[in-house]
């Protein structure tokens, strides 16, 4: 998986996970091919976008989407709370970065600095 894949990953698994418990639908418009020259700024936008749909989106939440079981294709987990996937919101995308930091380094580059 390419940086820029592993960006649009994050981008689009937290929008799609938040969008379903919310009972919205998926805000991103995520393109099946990109040009070269155009993937850096696709996916920061869609990290942009992604970002601020959750955000807008968490205060929104009722009590009974946080305790409603949904189905899900985690191992070894077949469902999980609305609360368990929005938990799965941060982590995830932690997780991932962790994944990006490793390739930046690889490739040369000093990730910049984590900011919460």
């Amino acid at each position: 998986m390419s940086f820029a894949a592993l960006m649009i990953h994050i981008a689009s698994s937290q929008a799609f996970r938040l969008a379903q418990v919310a009972g919205v639908d998926f805000p991103l418009a995520v393109p099946k091919e990109i040009p070269k020259e155009k993937v850096k700024q696709t996916a920061i936008d869609l990290l942009r976008q992604s970002f601020d749909f959750c955000i807008a989106q968490l205060p929104k939440l009722t009590p009974e989407q946080l305790a409603k079981s949904y189905r899900v294709d985690w191992l070894e987990r077949q469902n999980a709370t609305g609360a368990k996937w929005c938990s799965q919101c941060w982590s995830t995308p932690a997780h991932h970065r962790g994944q990006a930091e490793v390739y930046l380094r690889a490739k040369g580059i000093k990730p910049p600095m984590y900011r919460f």
